[in-house]
């Protein structure tokens, strides 16, 4: 495992769920404060809509 990659393991069965990379927390926390507000704006049908396609890339990828 490299210092700069976080892996996730099932303890059950010691299989990968997921790796990202490292990165500075107050950036990434930055971002997601600066995108807030158009997020929020959003209706309410839209950001579902965005979710469910979301979640079927997710699916798509599993």
């Amino acid at each position: 495992m490299s210092s700069d990659e976080i892996i996730s393991i099932e303890p059950a069965t010691g299989k990968e769920i997921w790796r990202g990379r490292v990165r500075d927390v107050d950036d990434v926390v930055g971002r997601a404060r600066r995108a807030w507000p158009t997020w929020a704006a959003q209706p309410l049908s839209t950001r579902i809509e965005l979710m469910r396609r979301f979640a079927n890339e997710v699916r798509k990828e599993a």
